[in-house]
Formats: structure tokens, sequence, C-alpha cells
């Protein structure tokens, strides 16, 4: 990335202005008694019953836990430091809080990766933290993307370390992430993929099936522990009424646009596009 010539944001003033801009974002679901978000109460609900169940019988005549390999582990790892303090409500209105703010984080954290610098340019993300994802309760999904673009931000940032240990770390990281939500491990291989991409056309080397391979094989380790956790699962099914599958190739596209995906229409879609455009030109 090559300088521009802006004065660069003093460390303490970019603290300020990134604590500062989130607080006023997450303001509105502290002060609103019940958070708008479709699939919340079905959250809180579960996680009720699952702190719950041996607490009051009555539940345990309804339902009752099943030993298995699980995604969606981000809400649970949260909402389970924090319930012993709080209570179940109080901790998933914080982790509701913390899942809708994420993706905002992860991009400052990208913008500071790509510029090297601090810089204010990021938080133009903050106003659309309230957008279609966010108001159907998608709360796993909005948390995991955050963590995957943070994740993305360190793998810009590793681009001199060894090989063996960027691969080593990054698996597991993409294993980690796929444990929260398989398809925000989707969103980090097509982030990281494009990444490599850039790179590897941005190099005036010339191209060898030597230079092709090594690229195309850190990629793919990186990528297997995930690709093998959503073989062993048997696929990654939506919960659509359709049982629609995102190994699909076109939910799969769909996925992939769903940070520009702000409402239910086209023109939506396409102010997405030119907003992100404007701000990685800017």
């Amino acid at each position: 990335m090559m300088p521009s010539g802006r004065a660069p944001v003093p460390t303490y003033l970019w603290l300020l202005a990134f604590a500062s801009a989130f607080a006023l974002a997450a303001a509105p679901m502290f002060v609103v008694e019940q958070l708008p978000f479709v699939d919340y109460p079905n959250h809180l609900a579960r996680y009720f019953i699952f702190y719950n169940l041996e607490r009051l019988p009555d539940l345990s005549r309804f339902y009752q836990l099943r030993d298995g390999i699980y995604t969606y582990w981000g809400m649970r790892l949260v909402v389970g430091a924090l319930q012993p303090l709080t209570g179940v409500e109080t901790a998933a209105r914080v982790f509701a809080v913390i899942a809708t703010l994420a993706p905002a984080a992860g991009t400052c954290l990208v913008g500071r990766a790509l510029s090297g610098r601090a810089t204010l340019l990021p938080l133009v993300a903050l106003p659309f933290v309230y957008n279609e994802l966010a108001s159907w309760g998608f709360q796993n999904y909005l948390f995991s993307s955050g963590v995957a673009m943070m994740a993305f931000a360190l793998w810009i940032g590793a681009g001199g370390w060894r090989t063996s240990v960027r691969i080593t770390l990054f698996a597991a990281t993409t294993l980690g992430i796929a444990f929260l939500h398989l398809m925000a491990a989707g969103v980090f291989v097509l982030l990281a993929g494009t990444w490599q991409l850039a790179e590897y056309l941005s190099d005036r080397r010339p191209a060898t099936l030597r230079k092709t391979l090594r690229a195309g094989l850190e990629l793919g380790v990186v990528s297997s522990p995930a690709l093998l956790l959503t073989l062993a699962l048997g696929g990654y099914h939506s919960g659509l009424d359709d049982g629609v599958v995102f190994l699909d190739l076109s939910q799969l596209v769909l996925t992939a646009l769903s940070p520009l995906w702000m409402g239910s229409s086209i023109p939506d879609l396409v102010l997405g596009c030119l907003i992100t455009l404007s701000v990685l030109a800017a």
C-alpha cells in the first residue's frame, strides 16, 4: 500500500473516536426493553432452557441435551461466560450488542492492516450495522463474520511470516471460526483467497507452475479443516423451510455478497456495492 499524503491520526485520537463511535452505535440496544431482532427471542429462550434445565424440573419433561459435534459456538461461549454473573437475559443482550458491532470492528482492523496506520475512514461502516442480517437476528453469523474479518486483518499482516507458521496458525484459526459458524469460515477463506490472488497478480516476477501451486496449496491447507468439518456434519443447511444447502454455488455467491445485502432488493445490493467501492477508492 503506497503511503498517502495525509497526516496520520494519532493513536489516542483513533482509540477515542473508535470507542465513542461504537458506544453511540450500541446505545439503541441498551435503551429498548425488547431487542427488535426477529430470531433473538428464540436464542434467548434456548439458552434459558439450556442453563436452567436441571434447576427447573418442568423443563426436563419437554427438553433434553443431546451430545454431538455442533457449530454456532459464538453465543454459547459468551453467554456461558457471562450468565453466572449477569443472568441469561443480560448476557444474551450483551452478546447481541457484540455480535451486531463485530463486523464493523473487523472492518476497522482490516482498514488499519491495509493502510498500515490508524485511520478514521473505516468508521463509515458503523451506520450499516443495523442491516437486514441484524434485523433477522442472525447473531451467531454476525459475530463470527466479525471474527473472520479480524482474522483477515491478521492474515494481511502475516505476509512476511514463515510459511509453516502461517499455515499452521490460520488452519487452526479457520477451524475455530468454523465452530463459531461454518459460513463465517467461508467468508474468511474467500477474503484470504482474494488477497492471495491480488498478491499473485501484482507480483512482477514471471509466473511459474511452482509459484502457482504454492499459492493455491497454502490456501487449500488453511481451508481444509473447515471443509472437513462441513463434510463431517453432512453439509451446511440453512434454516429455510425448503432446506437450501449452502454448498450450492448460487447460495455460496449470495452468502459471499451478504455483508453488502442491506435489504431485500437488487437496488439495495447495488447501493451497498457502490458504497464499498467508494470507500476503497477514498
